[in-house]
């Protein structure tokens, strides 16, 4: 059977296409057959205009000026023994070589990452990098590729720097941080942002003011943002990105947006670098190697100017207790190790507070890492807010308490409090 179409249903395709378009481009007028346009000729001619401004020739697949659409396309690690080989310690796992080059293009950060093996001269081409997903490979290309895209070769260069912000060259899923080792990874040849290019710090909100033009250095994000690493004295802190409001991922890091929307809620020498938006993430910003370096170069106030200042006193615990505290910042997820230091530092000089970790674990199998499962209060006494505290963590009233015994506070299970604070008297006197 004949499975063309028949030449009336490609006429009636045609001019339904020149009933939707409308009136017929000037071109198309200029067709006449005997002195009249020919229908057929003017729907095809509207057709094949309506197709090229609808759908216009994809684009061919290029980087930095290379042709990927004839190269071979490699979606498997496995398939990529130049690049990757098995951990020794485990099979399953593949791990980049270490004399791969890892690098990329400066003018198009976030547009592909390129892997050169100096021990074949050959190098493949990633596109996207960042991509939860992944990304096939392209390749591969023989030489060094540096000539061929137009930038200068990756050479690692000394730290001479006590504070740096390096951008990195590997693609990283910003979701999975912890499956990456800091010093495993590739960064850029230089630091993007140092102690030079910074004007101040304000650590309790960690935002970076900046010399003039410092912020328009940093590459555009990508909605898989632009990872970076903050080093301190040349040892690597934490691992961050560079992010985008467009993007609705989020990163499982630290994130400084770089993008208008921030440039229009920020000054232009202002970076923010702030939490990760994902609860119970663990926030690597107040590292105290950090910290140490930025108040040696005069950014911070040291943290001893503080503790010099003269120390509150109480007049008894039981007045403490009866302090209003804020703990409006808890959530749900807060882990309860967290909650009790908020708890012993929520007054000046801290509360004396002794939790029985090993009794609780034991016998109510709650431990530090456990969840409160309580949202935040404030305004309430502090006795008030720990009996609060105990009582959602255990889920249940009753299961957990304190006593108060020599101006010290014991946090245990009910049971073990009876146990621990019943009193007896033996006469002994026989025994010496």
């Amino acid at each position: 059977m004949d499975r063309r179409r028949p030449a009336a249903f490609s006429l009636v395709v045609e001019l339904a296409a020149l009933l939707l378009i409308g009136a017929e481009p000037a071109a198309t007028r200029a067709k006449v057959q005997g002195g009249t346009v020919t229908g057929i000729d003017a729907a095809r001619d509207i057709l094949k205009e309506f197709q090229a401004r609808r759908f216009p020739r994809k684009k061919e697949l290029e980087f930095c000026g290379l042709d990927l659409s004839s190269a071979s396309k490699i979606e498997s690690l496995a398939e990529l023994p130049d690049l990757y080989e098995r951990d020794p310690c485990d099979p399953n796992v593949l791990g980049l070589r270490k004399n791969v080059v890892v690098a990329r293009h400066p003018e198009h950060w976030c547009e592909g990452v390129i892997y050169y093996t100096p021990a074949k001269d050959l190098y493949y081409v990633s596109l996207e990098p960042g991509h939860p997903g992944g990304n096939p490979f392209y390749g591969p290309f023989q030489g060094k590729p540096w000539n061929r895209l137009k930038m200068f070769e990756p050479k690692p260069t000394k730290n001479k720097y006590r504070f740096a912000i390096y951008l990195v060259a590997d693609a990283i899923d910003a979701g999975k941080p912890d499956e990456i080792t800091l010093e495993q990874l590739h960064l850029a040849t230089g630091p993007i942002i140092t102690e030079k290019d910074t004007l101040g710090y304000e650590w309790d909100q960690h935002t970076l003011k900046l010399a003039a033009g410092v912020r328009g250095r940093i590459p555009a994000p990508s909605v898989w943002g632009v990872p970076f690493v903050v080093v301190a004295d040349r040892e690597r802190c934490y691992l961050g990105a560079f992010w985008t409001h467009v993007s609705s991922y989020m990163p499982s890091l630290p994130m400084a947006y770089i993008d208008p929307i921030s440039a229009r809620l920020d000054p232009n020498d202002i970076i923010r670098i702030e939490a990760s938006p994902i609860s119970g993430v663990k926030d690597p910003r107040s590292d105290l190697r950090i910290r140490k370096v930025l108040e040696s170069l005069g950014f911070v106030r040291p943290a001893k100017a503080v503790a010099a200042q003269p120390r509150k006193t109480f007049a008894s615990l039981e007045k403490q207790l009866e302090t209003p505290v804020d703990f409006s910042h808890w959530t749900r997820d807060t882990i309860f190790g967290q909650a009790i230091d908020d708890v012993k530092n929520s007054v000046d000089p801290p509360l004396r507070l002794i939790v029985l970790w090993r009794d609780l674990y034991e016998n109510a199998a709650i431990d530090q890492e456990t969840a409160i499962g309580m949202d935040g209060i404030s305004g309430v006494p502090l006795g008030v807010a720990l009996k609060s505290l105990l009582m959602a963590v255990a889920g249940s009233p009753g299961q957990l308490g304190y006593v108060v015994e020599g101006g010290v506070i014991t946090v245990a299970t009910k049971d073990s409090l009876k146990e621990k604070w019943q009193t007896h008297v033996y006469d002994v006197r026989d025994l010496f």
